[in-house]
């Protein structure tokens, strides 16, 4: 039997010929210790001290031109990012400080050409940090190989943020039960300040806990390998199996797209459900006890489903039940939700609220690939059938937003004509189509199984006369920061059109209302693939030199180079902010009622339901904020401010974000890893 220590690591080295006695290759051991990990379980992942996959990282050469025809072509996939121009030059009250992308990627270009980076690492980490991290925006990332492929930093511990009693300001604490508050984490104070992207950079070799009551604990950082190590022996041969596009795993057709281990019967910490879908991305209950015979719940971890004729069927079934059972009261349960499909937002909006036609007000920004696309796709269309050509991509391309005749202008009717729905409207030095909306009684984005998602949406063609199955004042949504993209664009409607009240739980231990919606706030997020097949797909049908420069410029080296890259297309505008153009990105809405973790909530999902439920259905006291029972929030629809408020931070440093949990998950989403 093999005993630790240098001997043994010497024995482990040698195995695969990666080093001598007087010098270990870190890639080389983390390749042997992945496998025999593997070897006793092969559903595992391998996890490494984080220091060695730091050194592992750091020994991979610098491909420098490899790099800088990267940034080349990042560049024009970011200049579809809609905001940009807003990012670069924020409101006043802006939580975030500026960022230029396009100034960021020329300084990393001129870094590469000045031979400014010792290695890989540091430009991949340059990029990631200070451009797509910077931006703080859900849609706009490009994960790259090395630095998000391989491996993921993480701590040992999840931290909770506890309020002893419900009202006093919460105190953090080791999710494993620790009894004394937590004061600090390597050396600043205890507090969410990390963010889930971080977990790709690496954060020192162990994390020192420091608790109110004088004790320390003081724990490796560790490393999950993600992928196959076979054939990885030093810095090289890293960079040939995960960075060159020409030899790269990620470089292989779908080796982008990850699939998702099946659902079990229930959400883990959650009691099991009335009514579920398959996937358990939409579940029903009921709450019991006294008092709350009349209240249920529903669930919607997510509007990414892989039946959304299921997911929109199971909502249906479940309302009709609880009506049938004499349930009036319902909690919309939005925690962790961060989005999916656009018309299932939509669909369980009018679902709730079916005689109320939801604003979605959206834009595109126009550049030169984006004019572009349009000019083509609206000039072939005017010789197409979409219900009768028999070619796919000439149905495409008549139903893409590309063509003027698609979409809806602002008072839900057609758009006239290309200058109608493409002469540019300019906010912040940019130009920008006219206001749009979603034409859902377009089968090609309802009820064509083949171009769009199957159901028909509730309110339209024959769900035109469905009835409301709760009254306004008698439904709350709970949410806690994640909620983004759909998500955002659903609790929206709610809150902002029909008037439904809300109650965040959760934040960092500041006073005051937050947000409860604080991720993303884009209308649409298109990948770099989505772009690539467009532009791509496109050029054969492009008529003039300019239609052509524009759509040359596009490579598919950045999905080689990447896990996941994509933009916020198109950007979300508020009916208050219709004159000013301000992106519903850069507007903050607070909840109505906050409440803090307690312990029993973070014991019992029902606790937190049923919390809720008392805050906003019987008037009980909220840690900030106020729900009165029986009044509900005065519809803002018509609303006109152009105010931005000061962006109160809980979570991972986000406005209103609590914290994603890619790595841990307590009896419910509740813990937060550090």
């Amino acid at each position: 039997m093999l005993r630790a220590g240098p001997v043994a690591a010497l024995v482990l080295v040698a195995t695969i010929g990666a080093a001598t006695a007087k010098s270990y290759e870190p890639c080389a051991l983390i390749t042997v210790s992945s496998e025999r990990q593997l070897a006793k379980n092969p559903h595992a992942r391998a996890s490494v001290d984080a220091s060695l996959a730091y050194k592992c990282l750091n020994s991979v050469p610098l491909g420098k031109q490899a790099a800088i025809d990267l940034v080349d072509a990042i560049v024009p996939y970011s200049e579809w990012q809609s905001d940009a121009a807003y990012k670069a030059n924020p409101p006043p009250d802006y939580f975030f400080p500026p960022v230029d992308i396009y100034a960021q990627l020329s300084r990393i270009k001129a870094a590469l050409q000045a031979d400014q980076y010792a290695n890989e690492y540091e430009f991949q980490a340059d990029l990631f940090m200070n451009v797509t991290g910077a931006a703080h925006d859900g849609h706009f990332a490009v994960y790259t190989d090395l630095l998000t492929g391989v491996f993921g930093f993480h701590r040992q511990h999840a931290l909770v943020s506890i309020s002893e009693d419900g009202s006093s300001l919460p105190v953090i604490k080791v999710y494993d039960d620790t009894p004394s508050p937590l004061n600090g984490v390597a050396g600043s104070s205890g507090g969410f300040y990390g963010g889930t992207r971080a977990n790709y950079i690496y954060r020192g070799p162990n994390t020192t806990l420091t608790f109110e009551n004088g004790t320390t604990l003081v724990t490796l950082n560790k490393a999950t390998v993600k992928v196959n190590m076979t054939g990885v022996v030093n810095g090289q041969t890293f960079y040939q199996k995960f960075c060159d596009p020409a030899t790269s795993i990620f470089a292989a057709p779908g080796s982008g797209s990850h699939a998702t281990a099946p659902a079990g019967p229930n959400i883990p910490g959650y009691p099991s459900p009335l009514l579920a879908s398959t996937d358990m991305t939409i579940s029903g209950y009921y709450l019991d006890g006294t008092g709350y015979e009349d209240v249920a719940v529903l669930v919607v971890e997510t509007f990414e489903t892989e039946s959304p004729p299921e997911f929109q069927k199971t909502a249906q079934q479940f309302f009709a039940k609880a009506k049938a059972d004499g349930k009036t009261k319902l909690v919309v349960d939005l925690q962790v939700n961060n989005g999916g499909y656009i018309v299932l937002g939509v669909d369980l909006f009018r679902q709730l609220f079916p005689h109320i036609v939801q604003d979605g007000f959206s834009r595109w920004k126009e550049t030169d690939a984006f004019m572009a696309l349009s000019q083509i796709a609206s000039q072939a269309s005017a010789n197409i059938d979409p219900y009768t050509d028999p070619s796919p991509f000439d149905v495409e391309m008549y139903a893409s937003a590309f063509n003027w005749r698609t979409d809806l202008n602002l008072t839900n009717q057609p758009f006239t004509s290309f200058e109608d729905k493409f002469n540019p409207h300019v906010f912040q030095n940019t130009p920008y189509t006219n206001i749009m909306r979603w034409d859902l009684n377009s089968s090609f984005i309802t009820t064509n199984a083949t171009y769009g998602p199957g159901i028909e949406i509730t309110g339209y063609g024959s769900l035109a006369n469905a009835v409301q199955p709760f009254e306004t004042d008698n439904i709350v949504v709970l949410l806690d920061g994640i909620c983004s993209s759909t998500c955002t664009l659903f609790a929206g409607y709610l809150r902002n059109q029909a008037g439904v009240r809300s109650v965040m739980v959760g934040g960092r231990p500041i006073e005051g209302l937050i947000q409860g919606v604080g991720g993303v706030k884009g209308a649409t997020a298109l990948t770099f693939d989505d772009i690539y097949a467009f532009t791509a797909h496109f050029q054969s049908a492009a008529s003039t030199d300019a239609q052509k420069a524009a759509l040359s410029r596009y490579s598919d080296l950045p999905m080689k180079r990447s896990i996941y890259a994509g933009v916020n297309a198109k950007d979300l505008i508020l009916r208050s902010h219709l004159n000013d153009g301000l992106p519903a990105q850069f507007v903050v809405e607070k909840a109505d009622c906050r409440l803090y973790h307690t312990q029993a909530m973070v014991a019992d999902i029902t606790a937190m339901w049923k919390a809720t439920a008392d805050a906003g259905f019987r008037g009980a006291k909220c840690a900030a904020g106020a729900i009165s029972p029986g009044r509900g929030r005065k519809p803002r629809a018509a609303k006109r401010t152009d105010a931005v408020v000061h962006r109160a931070v809980v979570g991972n440093g986000q406005p209103g974000k609590l914290v994603e949990l890619p790595q841990f998950q307590a009896s419910h989403h509740v813990a937060i890893g550090i």
